[in-house]
Protein backbone atom coordinates (compact mmCIF):
# COMPACT_ATOMS: atom_id res chain seq x y z
CA UNK A 1 0.00 0.00 0.00
CA UNK A 2 1.38 3.48 -0.97
CA UNK A 3 -0.21 6.73 0.14
CA UNK A 4 1.07 10.04 -2.11
CA UNK A 5 -0.14 13.33 -1.14
CA UNK A 6 0.86 16.48 -3.36
CA UNK A 7 0.01 19.93 -3.41
CA UNK A 8 -1.56 21.58 -6.41
CA UNK A 9 1.85 22.60 -7.47
CA UNK A 10 2.29 18.80 -7.91
CA UNK A 11 4.56 19.17 -4.63
CA UNK A 12 5.17 16.00 -2.88
CA UNK A 13 3.78 16.67 0.32
CA UNK A 14 3.51 13.22 2.27
CA UNK A 15 4.40 9.72 1.37
CA UNK A 16 2.96 6.78 3.42
CA UNK A 17 4.18 3.38 2.38
CA UNK A 18 3.18 -0.25 4.04
CA UNK A 19 1.09 -3.47 4.21
CA UNK A 20 -1.85 -4.43 5.54
CA UNK A 21 -3.91 -7.67 6.32
CA UNK A 22 -7.79 -7.22 7.16
CA UNK A 23 -7.82 -10.21 8.14
CA UNK A 24 -5.50 -10.73 10.76
CA UNK A 25 -6.01 -6.93 11.52
CA UNK A 26 -1.97 -6.76 11.20
CA UNK A 27 0.19 -4.44 9.57
CA UNK A 28 2.23 -0.83 9.66
CA UNK A 29 2.54 2.00 7.66
CA UNK A 30 5.45 4.61 7.69
CA UNK A 31 5.84 8.26 6.76
CA UNK A 32 9.23 9.63 6.43
CA UNK A 33 9.56 13.09 7.73
CA UNK A 34 12.66 15.60 8.03
CA UNK A 35 13.42 14.72 12.05
CA UNK A 36 12.13 11.09 11.97
CA UNK A 37 9.87 8.22 10.61
CA UNK A 38 6.32 8.11 11.70
CA UNK A 39 5.77 4.24 11.83
CA UNK A 40 2.01 3.09 12.70
CA UNK A 41 2.04 -1.10 13.77
CA UNK A 42 -1.09 -2.70 13.88
CA UNK A 43 -0.73 -6.14 15.54
CA UNK A 44 -3.77 -8.50 15.80
CA UNK A 45 -5.77 -4.97 16.25
CA UNK A 46 -3.52 -3.88 18.99
CA UNK A 47 -1.87 -0.36 17.28
CA UNK A 48 0.87 1.43 18.29
CA UNK A 49 2.88 4.78 17.15
CA UNK A 50 6.03 6.11 17.93
CA UNK A 51 8.91 7.28 15.33
CA UNK A 52 11.89 6.04 14.11
CA UNK A 53 15.59 7.44 13.00
CA UNK A 54 14.73 9.67 9.80
CA UNK A 55 16.30 8.59 6.67
CA UNK A 56 18.56 11.54 6.06
CA UNK A 57 21.12 13.76 8.68
CA UNK A 58 18.61 16.10 10.58
CA UNK A 59 18.48 19.41 9.38
CA UNK A 60 20.63 22.14 10.88
CA UNK A 61 16.92 23.54 12.32
CA UNK A 62 16.33 20.68 14.01
CA UNK A 63 17.13 19.44 17.61
CA UNK A 64 17.60 15.83 18.61
CA UNK A 65 14.50 14.94 17.45
CA UNK A 66 12.40 12.40 19.67
CA UNK A 67 12.95 9.36 21.59
CA UNK A 68 13.55 6.94 18.60
CA UNK A 69 12.20 3.13 19.01
CA UNK A 70 9.33 4.49 21.43
CA UNK A 71 6.19 3.40 20.87
CA UNK A 72 2.61 4.50 22.41
CA UNK A 73 -0.02 1.76 22.64
CA UNK A 74 -3.44 2.96 22.28
CA UNK A 75 -6.14 1.07 24.19
CA UNK A 76 -8.88 -0.92 22.56
CA UNK A 77 -8.64 -3.11 19.11
CA UNK A 78 -8.83 -1.48 15.93
CA UNK A 79 -9.89 -2.78 12.17
CA UNK A 80 -7.38 -0.45 10.36
CA UNK A 81 -4.58 1.65 9.54
CA UNK A 82 -5.02 4.70 11.74
CA UNK A 83 -4.03 6.26 8.34
CA UNK A 84 -6.47 5.22 5.96
CA UNK A 85 -9.43 4.84 8.46
CA UNK A 86 -9.02 8.85 9.24
CA UNK A 87 -8.25 10.11 6.09
CA UNK A 88 -10.87 12.08 3.32
CA UNK A 89 -13.59 11.34 6.09
CA UNK A 90 -13.44 7.27 6.54
CA UNK A 91 -13.61 6.98 2.76
CA UNK A 92 -10.22 6.28 2.10
CA UNK A 93 -10.23 3.75 4.60
CA UNK A 94 -13.02 2.10 3.25
CA UNK A 95 -10.69 1.60 0.47
CA UNK A 96 -10.22 -2.59 0.72
CA UNK A 97 -9.90 -5.94 -1.12
CA UNK A 98 -13.63 -5.84 -1.59
CA UNK A 99 -14.74 -3.04 -3.15
CA UNK A 100 -18.56 -3.18 -1.28
CA UNK A 101 -17.05 -1.19 1.52
CA UNK A 102 -15.70 1.77 -0.38
CA UNK A 103 -19.14 2.24 -2.45
CA UNK A 104 -21.26 1.28 1.31
CA UNK A 105 -18.75 4.67 2.40
CA UNK A 106 -19.05 6.75 -0.50
CA UNK A 107 -23.29 6.40 -0.34
CA UNK A 108 -22.90 7.73 3.34
CA UNK A 109 -20.84 10.31 2.10
CA UNK A 110 -24.03 10.91 -0.65
CA UNK A 111 -20.82 10.82 -3.30
CA UNK A 112 -22.31 11.06 -6.73
CA UNK A 113 -20.88 7.66 -8.53
CA UNK A 114 -20.27 7.21 -11.98
CA UNK A 115 -18.69 4.27 -13.67
CA UNK A 116 -16.74 4.93 -16.43
CA UNK A 117 -16.53 2.84 -19.72
CA UNK A 118 -13.13 1.16 -19.23
CA UNK A 119 -14.78 0.15 -15.68
CA UNK A 120 -13.21 2.62 -13.26
CA UNK A 121 -15.89 4.63 -11.27
CA UNK A 122 -15.89 8.19 -10.58
CA UNK A 123 -17.08 10.25 -7.14
CA UNK A 124 -17.74 13.27 -5.90
CA UNK A 125 -18.78 14.92 -2.63
CA UNK A 126 -19.16 17.81 -0.43
CA UNK A 127 -18.97 18.43 3.24
CA UNK A 128 -20.06 21.65 4.95
CA UNK A 129 -18.66 22.96 8.15
CA UNK A 130 -19.45 25.29 9.97
CA UNK A 131 -16.41 27.71 8.97
CA UNK A 132 -16.78 26.52 5.45
CA UNK A 133 -17.10 23.62 3.21
CA UNK A 134 -14.88 20.89 1.12
CA UNK A 135 -15.62 18.99 -2.14
CA UNK A 136 -13.61 15.49 -2.34
CA UNK A 137 -13.31 13.66 -5.96
CA UNK A 138 -11.72 11.28 -7.85
CA UNK A 139 -11.60 7.93 -9.67
CA UNK A 140 -11.34 4.40 -8.68
CA UNK A 141 -9.94 2.19 -10.58
CA UNK A 142 -9.75 -2.28 -10.32
CA UNK A 143 -7.06 -4.71 -11.08
CA UNK A 144 -7.96 -7.68 -12.98
CA UNK A 145 -9.48 -9.52 -9.90
CA UNK A 146 -12.17 -6.43 -9.60
CA UNK A 147 -10.09 -5.45 -6.36
CA UNK A 148 -9.64 -2.14 -5.64
CA UNK A 149 -6.11 -1.04 -7.42
CA UNK A 150 -6.04 2.63 -6.68
CA UNK A 151 -8.22 5.30 -5.35
CA UNK A 152 -7.26 8.94 -6.83
CA UNK A 153 -8.73 12.10 -5.18
CA UNK A 154 -8.56 15.68 -5.70
CA UNK A 155 -9.49 17.61 -1.45
CA UNK A 156 -10.63 21.32 -2.24
CA UNK A 157 -11.85 23.00 1.11
CA UNK A 158 -12.30 26.73 2.00
CA UNK A 159 -12.85 28.46 5.20
CA UNK A 160 -13.32 31.38 7.48
CA UNK A 161 -12.31 30.45 10.70
CA UNK A 162 -9.79 32.86 10.73
CA UNK A 163 -11.88 35.31 9.84
CA UNK A 164 -10.84 35.67 6.07
CA UNK A 165 -11.63 33.20 3.20
CA UNK A 166 -8.35 30.56 3.15
CA UNK A 167 -8.81 27.96 0.72
CA UNK A 168 -6.31 24.88 -0.63
CA UNK A 169 -6.28 21.93 -2.67
CA UNK A 170 -4.39 19.05 -2.00
CA UNK A 171 -4.32 15.61 -4.27
CA UNK A 172 -3.76 11.91 -2.91
CA UNK A 173 -3.45 8.69 -4.42
CA UNK A 174 -3.56 5.46 -2.80
CA UNK A 175 -2.30 2.38 -4.41
CA UNK A 176 -3.22 -1.64 -3.12
CA UNK A 177 -1.29 -4.15 -4.56
CA UNK A 178 0.29 -7.27 -3.32
CA UNK A 179 -3.03 -8.85 -2.29
CA UNK A 180 -3.03 -12.21 -0.16
CA UNK A 181 0.67 -11.46 0.80
CA UNK A 182 1.19 -12.62 4.26
CA UNK A 183 1.88 -9.59 6.58
CA UNK A 184 4.62 -9.74 9.72
CA UNK A 185 4.49 -7.24 12.02
CA UNK A 186 6.92 -7.49 15.18
CA UNK A 187 5.59 -5.99 18.15
CA UNK A 188 7.80 -3.27 19.51
CA UNK A 189 9.96 -3.59 22.54
CA UNK A 190 9.88 0.28 23.74
CA UNK A 191 6.17 0.66 24.62
CA UNK A 192 4.23 3.07 26.46
CA UNK A 193 0.48 3.68 27.14
CA UNK A 194 -0.50 6.37 24.55
CA UNK A 195 -2.30 9.43 26.67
Amino acid sequence: MRLTVTADSGKVLQTYEGAFDPKTRTGYVRNPQDDSVMTELLIDGTRYVGGEPPLQPLPPDKGPGETYGRYGQYPGKYDRLMLISEGAGGVVGAASPDPAALFKALKAADATVTEQPDGSVKYAYSTKFPDGSSTTSGVVSFDADGRIATVTMTFTWESTAKGRLDTGTSHATLELSDYGLTVTVKRPTDVVPHR
